[in-house]
C-alpha cells in the first residue's frame, strides 16, 4: 500500500507519515509506530519511523539497533562522524519519543530500561494505552512460517508492508528467520495465519539472520533488569595519574597520583587516594662558616574522599564534588655541608679547609582536610569496573599549619 502525504481540503495542517500509516489500519495491536521528536526535520535517509511492540498498557519494547532507524540524522551530522557518534549513543536516552498506536493515539515516552541479555530497550509512555492487546505468543507450539508486518520507504513513499518468512525453531525464546528481510524491519511484529502475535523481530540489521524473540522472552530479560535496576549497582576502579602540584610558597612540582575507586550507582563515589611528590630546597651561610644545608622532602598525602557525580547516571561525562581528609606523610633528609677555615691561616698564603658533613633524616605527621572537583568520563570496563578519563582538582587544606597546604591539578586514567 503506497500512501500520499498533502494538505486536507480544508487547507488543515497535514498529518505526519506516522500518523497516516497508523489510521490505515493495516496493523493491530500490539504492534506500534516511534518516531523520535523532530526526525521529520532535514533528514538525508527518509523518514525516521521504526516499529516497536507494546507490552504493558504503558510500556513499549524497540530493538536497540532500530532506535538508530528513528533518531534524527541531518546533511550536517554526516558530514561530521564525530557529532553523529554523539547524537546515537546519548539522544535515545534523552530525547522524547512519539508513539502512534493502530487507532491513530499518540503518545510520548522516554527512554528508561535496556536488559543487558537482550536486544531491545524499553520505553516508558506518559499515558497508557487505551486498545492494548497484550502479545499472544506461539503457546509452546513448534514455529516454522510466519508474517513479519513492518515499515519500510521506497522512492519516497512509506508503507506497510507484510513479508512471508521460514523460521527455524531455536528453542523457548524464539526462532531464527532464514528469509532476508528490509533493515526497516528491524523490530516489526511476527503474526501466524490466525493474525495472532507470535513476537518481535531484532537482529535484521546485524550480522547474521534475524532472529524472532518471543514475547515471554522479553518480558522475563526486561523483569531480571528490574531486578538488577532496584539493587545498588557497585563498580569499581583504579586510575594512575600526573599533573602539577603547588605549594604555598607558589613552587610547582610534577606528582605521581594513585587512585581506588568504589562507585555506587554510579552517583557515589568513596575513593582512596594517593599523591607522591619531592620538595628540594637549600640555604647558604658563609659568615663565619661556610654552610650549605640541602633539604629533600617527600611528601605522601593518603586521602579517603567521598565525592558525589551530578548530572544522568547513563551519562558518559560526569561532574564531580569532592570532599575527605588526608593523613600526611613528610620524609625529611638533611645534609649539611660545613667548610671552616684553619684558625692561623695567614692571608695571601694556602690554608688548610676543614669539611665537615652531615645527613640527618627526621619524618613529620599531620592532617589535611581535602577539597575537590572531578570531570569524569566514565564507560563500562571489564570485570565490572568503569574505565576512562578523569580532570581533578584537589585542595589539601594542612591542620593545624595551613602554610604546608597543597593543591593539585591532575589528570587520571582509570582502569
Amino acid at each position: 500500500m503506497l500512501l500520499a502525504f498533502s494538505l486536507g481540503g480544508d487547507g488543515s495542517k497535514p498529518k505526519g507519515p506516522a500518523e497516516e500509516l497508523a489510521s490505515t489500519g493495516d496493523f493491530r495491536s500490539p504492534m506500534v509506530l516511534l518516531t523520535s521528536e523532530g526526525s521529520s526535520s532535514g533528514v538525508v535517509d527518509g523518514i525516521k519511523i521504526a516499529t516497536g511492540m507494546a507490552i504493558s498498557p504503558t510500556r513499549v519494547v524497540v530493538s536497540t539497533k532500530g532506535l538508530s532507524i528513528a533518531l534524527a540524522v541531518t546533511s550536517g551530522d554526516v558530514t561530521a562522524p564525530t557529532r553523529l557518534a554523539k547524537k546515537l549513543t546519548s539522544s535515545a536516552l534523552q530525547q522524547r519519543w512519539q508513539i502512534f498506536t493502530s487507532s491513530g493515539d499518540v503518545h510520548t515516552g522516554k527512554l528508561v530500561l535496556v536488559p543487558d541479555d537482550s536486544s531491545v530497550a524499553v520505553i516508558e509512555l506518559s499515558e497508557p494505552i487505551a486498545d492494548y492487546l497484550p502479545c499472544e505468543g506461539n503457546g509452546g507450539a513448534e514455529l516454522s512460517s510466519a508474517t513479519m508486518i513492518g515499515v519500510d520507504s521506497f522512492l519516497g513513499t512509506t508503507r506497510i508492508l507484510e513479508i512471508p518468512v521460514s523460521l527455524v525453531q531455536s528453542g523457548e525464546s524464539g526462532a531464527v528467520v532464514t528469509t532476508p528481510l528490509p533493515r526497516r524491519f528491524e523490530g516489526a511484529m511476527a503474526v501466524d495465519e490466525g493474525n495472532r502475535c507470535l513476537g518481535f523481530v531484532v537482529g535484521v540489521t546485524g550480522p547474521g539472520a534475524a532472529r524472532l524473540v518471543t514475547p515471554q522472552a522479553i518480558l522475563a530479560s526486561v523483569r531480571l533488569k528490574e531486578e538488577e535496576e532496584e539493587r545498588p549497582e557497585i563498580r569499581w576502579s583504579f586510575g594512575v595519574g600526573f599533573g602539577r602540584v603547588m605549594d604555598n610558597d607558589l613552587e610547582f612540582l610534577s606528582p605521581i597520583t594513585g587512585r581506588l575507586d568504589l562507585i555506587i550507582d554510579r552517583r557515589w563515589d568513596i575513593a582512596l587516594e594517593g599523591f607522591w611528590q619531592t620538595f628540594y630546597d637549600s640555604s647558604l651561610k658563609d659568615d663565619p662558616t661556610y654552610l650549605e644545608t640541602r633539604n629533600r622532602r617527600r611528601r605522601f598525602p593518603v586521602a579517603l574522599t567521598g565525592g558525589y557525580l551530578f548530572g544522568p547516571r547513563a551519562s558518559l561525562m560526569r561532574v564531580g564534588a569532592v570532599i575527605g581528609g588526608a593523613f600526611d606523610i613528610e620524609l625529611i633528609r638533611t645534609k649539611r655541608t660545613t667548610l671552616t677555615l684553619d684558625p692561623e691561616c695567614i692571608l695571601g698564603q694556602p690554608c688548610n679547609i676543614k669539611v665537615e658533613q652531615s645527613t640527618r633524616y627526621t619524618q613529620r605527621y599531620g592532617a589535611m582536610a581535602m577539597v575537590g572537583l572531578d570531570i569524569a568520563a566514565l564507560g563500562k570496563g571489564p570485570l565490572k569496573s568503569l574505565a576512562g578519563v578523569r580532570l581533578s582538582y584537589r585542595s589539601g587544606i594542612a591542620i593545624p599549619d595551613p602554610s604546608r597546604s597543597l593543591h593539585w591539578l591532575l589528570v587520571t586514567v582509570s582502569f
